[in-house]
């Protein structure tokens, strides 16, 4: 028989896979646990008790919802609901108004097509200031802005830029002609160019023939001249000889010279159209956004055969019969837009401008167009920008940016290079430190992909591979969380919620359930910065069955308890202890009465009233009765914390303890912040460590504390030993360590 006592110190390796059971040579296992529900890891090593849920609202008509987080500053965050058809928006921890009615907006997007068909986020979303940049994954909806221009006026517009992206070149002996300059025109091609899809669609029409002769210096030139400089067509204002200055202006009128000719820009030598109307695939109408060249608008629409057509034209690179973008990233002052294959990034710091040239010049700042070339591409599902542009597809990550680091990146510095063949899903990654978290193509694998220095190469590392089946409905979303504790929320396809307490320079990586309260399926994540920026916040869409409705509601996780300074200040009361689901709280006079619950109705709920444990109460008429009168009154759902630790390895006389008879007869729990909870053996009756103090005046609830707690267990003999901390009460948890004293049988 051997005794021992080993103390546990750390569980920040989170819940461990039932498959690392019998791993007890790897370093993690000491600092994991067998279940870990409702506790968050920290990064220090204790296991803290998660705050409750705060009920914020219920979405319309308890619909399904999509949230998007939009953070203009800290102190200026949104959470907007993307329902059927329309945005709402929640702000400062409230309902945004207009009157008395909640503020909406009508959006382009159904609630069908707001999700993928694996249940992944369909819209994908980047934000610069007060605009937002949407792209929807199935390539079906146009781009479109989405502009705060105050609170409570919110605008959906088009994102369409002018001036491309664009097709390559026509190489077929097609021919395009315009009837008109300007304005509205008809299109005419020989040949079937165009499609009823193409509404909306740009086309671009280059000269083709060059009868426009070059200007010269010291010629005469007559009033009506047509010359080409600097890929530019000018006419003559005047009769004149020219002078020695070669005309460049891009607009409005110039000289060439003191007392030479003035000359007037017309067009680059290109014109851009957007068309407005199907009428045959041979005749379409467009309005002019550029005009088109003299030389392309000799023959009125209808008549083909003679005159100036031109072969060198290009559609649009997007429309309904090519598909619209599916992502959107900023990388490097621009904005970039991915189709199936395709990659377009703007003119440099000007995110409305798609021109690939100017005046038939392909410039540093022109707009960039790719396609992605490599076997087994499928299509691109996601870009994430840090020192390279990664992209994500079905058949493996890449990486995009300047070829020569030292030069800016431009339309000749730029490639796509294969990373990995990791394959991934359609839910944007998160940078996190050095490191790009994203999830596998199955989703069931969280991957953090980073620079390693000796392969020159960005390596992937599989962050679920000690809880491999922790996630093994498929993650669908995720929200990454940096403050008060880096944890990445994870939404699984079954409606649960996990987290991931992650710190890569502690080597910390700890996954953890939380089972919310009333049976609640989560259906949307987002996290946004508390109103006093003091913190990130999780806000969820929650639905459950309430007085035999379904109901939807948006939550969010309110900060845990905070104890005062060792000098007594600051901190948190013990009656704002938040500890209950789908909660609320009254502050106010001292009332037993307790209205306001109308979003519980018929639901068994937990109260913490001026900081004692009262009762449990079942919600009528949006209303309870409390046992005694309080002014500060935390009501909601219960939520159980649960953690059992790993079977403990102490050694025996012959080695392992594994496997053997063991009996744990004493246990010393350390707790900091804590009050209350059950603490025992596994599977057998657990101990109420919650007694009452001989110095805790009558009256007033228990206070808060540090301090170990020591148990005696009678038990009998068994081989796994395990131990398990429980908290059901609406109080905070904080486990430190823990003593046990056991003997194991060889």
């Amino acid at each position: 028989m051997a005794r021992a006592s080993p103390i546990l110190t750390s569980f920040n390796a989170g819940e461990l896979s039932k498959d690392l059971s019998g791993r007890v040579d790897i370093s993690k296992y000491a600092s994991g646990c067998r279940r870990l529900e409702n506790f968050i890891p920290l990064v220090q090593g204790p296991l803290q008790r998660r705050a409750g849920s705060r009920y914020l609202t219920e979405t319309k008509n308890s619909g399904r919802a999509l949230l998007v987080n939009f953070e203009f500053s800290a102190s200026q965050a949104f959470q907007l609901e993307f329902g059927d058809g329309y945005v709402r928006f929640t702000a400062q921890h409230g309902v945004l108004v207009s009157g008395a009615i909640p503020y909406e907006i009508v959006s382009p997007y159904p609630v069908a097509d707001l999700w993928n068909v694996d249940g992944t986020p369909a819209l994908t979303i980047e934000q610069s200031g007060d605009v937002l940049y949407i792209a929807h994954q199935s390539g079906r909806y146009k781009p479109q802005k989405l502009t705060r221009l105050a609170n409570t006026n919110w605008v959906f517009s088009d994102y369409s830029p002018n001036q491309g992206p664009f097709q390559d070149m026509n190489l077929t002996s097609t021919t395009i002609y315009a009837s008109a300059q300007s304005g509205s025109i008809t299109l005419t091609a020989d040949a079937a160019v165009f499609a009823a899809t193409d509404v909306g669609r740009l086309v671009r029409l280059q000269l083709q023939n060059y009868d426009v002769p070059p200007w010269e210096t010291q010629k005469t030139y007559t009033t009506g001249d047509l010359v080409r400089s600097d890929g530019k067509t000018y006419k003559a204002l005047t009769s004149a000889t020219s002078g020695p200055a070669a005309p460049t202006h891009e607009h409005d009128n110039a000289w060439d010279g003191k007392g030479a000719v003035q000359w007037a820009y017309q067009d680059p030598g290109y014109g851009v159209a957007r068309i407005t109307a199907y009428t045959s695939a041979t005749v379409v109408t467009a309005s002019v956004i550029q005009d088109v060249p003299n030389g392309l608008n000799l023959m009125p629409a209808g008549v083909v055969g003679s005159g100036n057509k031109t072969k060198y034209w290009r559609l649009g690179a997007w429309s309904d019969t090519t598909g619209w973008p599916r992502a959107v990233k900023f990388f490097k002052q621009r904005l970039f837009w991915t189709t199936r294959l395709g990659v377009y990034a703007t003119v440099s710091s000007d995110y409305e401008n798609m021109a690939a040239d100017l005046f038939n010049e392909v410039r540093a700042d022109c707009a960039i167009n790719m396609t992605l070339q490599a076997q087994d591409v499928n299509e691109i599902l996601w870009m994430e920008a840090g020192k390279v542009l990664l992209i994500g597809t079905g058949g493996g990550e890449f990486v995009a940016g300047p070829l020569t680091a030292s030069e800016p990146m431009s339309p000749t510095n730029f490639g796509i290079d294969k990373q990995s063949k990791i394959r991934v899903r359609s839910i944007a990654p998160t940078i996190v430190g050095n490191a790009i978290l994203f999830v596998q193509r199955a989703g069931k694998k969280l991957m953090g992909m980073d620079y390693q220095v000796a392969s020159d190469n960005y390596v992937s590392t599989d962050l679920t591979v000690l809880s491999n089946r922790i996630t093994s409905s498929g993650i669908i979303a995720k929200a990454y969380q940096a403050e008060p504790h880096q944890i990445m929320w994870c939404l699984l396809a079954n409606g649960k919620l996990m987290g991931f307490t992650y710190d890569k320079e502690q080597e910390v990586t700890g996954w953890h359930r939380h089972p919310i309260g009333g049976n609640g399926f989560v259906e949307s994540i987002c996290v946004s910065p508390a109103p006093d920026g003091g913190r990130d916040e999780l806000y969820l869409v929650v639905r459950r069955t309430i007085n035999g409705q379904t109901k939807r509601y948006i939550e969010f996780f309110e900060r845990p308890y905070e104890a005062p300074d060792d000098d007594g200040t600051g901190g948190d009361a013990q009656a704002d202890c938040f500890y209950v689901d789908s909660g609320l709280t009254y502050q106010g006079a001292a009332t037993s009465h307790i209205t306001g619950l109308d979003h519980l109705e018929g639901e068994t709920v937990q109260v913490l009233a001026d900081g004692a444990v009262l009762p449990d109460c079942v919600v009528q008429s949006g209303a309870i009765d409390i046992a005694r009168p309080a002014s500060t009154v935390q009501v909601g759902l219960q939520f159980v914390s649960k953690a059992v630790p790993m079977r403990i390895e102490a050694g025996s006389q012959e080695g392992a303890a594994q496997g053997k008879i063991k009996r744990i007869h004493r246990l010393i729990a350390r707790f900091v912040d804590s009050l209350g909870g059950l603490l025992g053996l596994f599977n057998q009756q657990l101990d109420d460590i919650s007694r009452r103090s001989p110095s805790t005046p009558m009256g007033t609830p228990e206070p808060i504390s540090d301090g170990d707690q020591e148990l005696g267990l009678p038990g009998g003999y068994e081989t796994d030993a395990l131990i398990e901390i429980r908290q059901e009460q609406p109080l905070p948890m904080t486990v430190v360590a823990l003593v046990p004293q056991m003997r194991t049988y060889d």
